[in-house]
């Protein structure tokens, strides 16, 4: 028996579940239970036999152990206690967050662990261990159905985060999930209410979405009363793509041509009676910029002016304005937070993960809100002039005190925003929102 100057070792949960012993740097399995009540630990590595006997709490034997604590086979340490417990954090952020990228999470924990510690040069670069970590992630849900009709949905992603039912319908014949919280059903009961004493008809007058040919066909039959409004930002937004695909962006940088953009941008915004002037005033000065302007000009003609794709009273928001959003950034502006935290063609259960974590921050919201009676997403300072400037020039013009030219240049400035935002991303998709438009 050799005699081993500090005797301290700690218990751990191996990511099988099994007990282990950490003494030294190096990790020991149960091998035995006397009858004494004593314990034989042996060492994990597969060709060392040194072994610790534990009895009550405390160490009564060592074998094959140098009084340093190395192993008469010399061989590696695993790992210390600390580097454990910080590869063992870096699980349970997997079991708490597991929509997360794998790497974040381990970059989160090695950082809280350097400053804990002061240094991270023990921890294993996140290849050396990457593979188990994402396997401990497969291991944390059922494998992922092969049909709808074998869908079982784990007892943990049937309830919310606070562990209330979430999952109020699963119809196998109809391949139907369906969740919501008692509280959120509770709120929507509660707003249905209201609507019937009030006597709200939820009855839409105006729809606001997409320049989707599909999407406005399937609105317009559904409710066929209610106006159906394309949504200004990707109005924007396809005028900048169409620059980018004819190849103006550095036309565009002109001073003159940039005014003239601006003013495309511009024709939902102008009385529906001023849009055929103001755009035969736009193809004369981007035409005396340069010819190439016209392939622009030609586009936006056959898809707006001429009503070819979308009819007039689908773009423009001039009666609109001071009334309702010209915009449905709100909603991209989910689409674009679900990006970012749900991974690109989610499995079942990710998703499902997901909704319980967006349930949870959408409670979190409504208690907030409900207490301290104010909303926890203001209207931002600049939305809300911009807004502002956007009424009063409508106003101005209904009242004769601008003319067409003299309205543009109130708006101008607006639309500069949108095309300063998108010349500066390279994004070209729908899901980009301008942060500061």
């Amino acid at each position: 028996m050799s005699i081993v100057s500090d005797n301290t070792f700690s218990e751990i949960t191996t990511q099988f579940g099994n007990k282990a012993i950490v003494f030294k740097n190096y990790h020991f399995g149960l091998r035995r239970t006397k009858k004494d009540g004593s314990q034989v630990w042996i060492c994990t590595h597969k060709l060392c036999n040194s072994t610790i006997t534990i009895h009550e709490g405390a160490i009564i034997k060592t074998s094959l152990i140098k009084a340093d604590g190395n192993h008469e086979f010399e061989h590696p340490q695993k790992m210390a206690l600390n580097v454990y417990e910080c590869i063992t954090s870096i699980k349970r952020k997997i079991e708490e967050e597991p929509t997360a990228p794998v790497s974040l999470l381990y970059d989160q924990q090695v950082k809280k662990f350097r400053k804990e510690n002061g240094s991270a040069a023990a921890v294993p670069v996140f290849d050396r261990i990457k593979s188990s970590l994402y396997e401990y992630r497969s291991s944390q849900h059922p494998p992922i159905p092969k049909s709808l009709s074998t869908i079982d949905v784990p007892e943990r992603l049937t309830r919310t985060l606070m562990g209330d039912h979430f999952l109020f319908c699963h119809s196998r014949q109809a391949s139907i999930l369906a969740f919501a919280s008692p509280k959120a059903i509770e709120i929507l009961e509660e707003l249905l209410l209201y609507a019937q004493k009030k006597g709200i008809l939820l009855k839409p007058k105006s729809i606001l979405i997409d320049f989707e040919k599909a999407a406005i066909n399937a609105f317009s039959k559904n409710f066929p009363t209610a106006s159906i409004k394309g949504c200004y930002f990707h109005f924007a937004q396809n005028i900048w793509r169409q620059i980018k695909k004819k190849g103006l962006v550095n036309l565009s940088n002109d001073d003159e041509a940039r005014r003239q953009i601006a003013n495309l941008i511009m024709l939902p915004l102008l009385p529906p009676e001023e849009i055929n002037e103001a755009f035969s005033n736009i193809i004369e000065e981007l035409s005396n910029i340069h010819q190439k302007f016209l392939k622009l000009a030609d586009y936006v003609h056959r898809a707006y002016i001429e009503e070819e794709l979308f009819p007039r009273t689908f773009w423009n928001f001039f009666d609109l304005i001071g009334i309702r959003p010209k915009t449905n950034n709100h909603v991209e502006g989910y689409h674009s937070q679900l990006n970012s935290h749900c991974q690109t063609h989610p499995n079942l259960w990710a998703w499902i993960r997901y909704i319980q974590e967006s349930e949870e921050s959408t409670m979190v919201r409504v208690e907030q809100e409900a207490a301290q009676q104010r909303t926890t997403r203001p209207k931002k300072f600049k939305s809300v002039a911009n807004e502002n400037i956007l009424i009063q020039a409508k106003q101005d013009y209904l009242d004769g005190l601008l003319d067409l030219y003299s309205y543009q240049s109130k708006l101008r400035s607006l639309c500069y925003r949108y095309i300063k935002v998108f010349a500066e991303t390279e994004k070209d998709d729908l899901d980009y929102i301008p942060k500061q438009c």
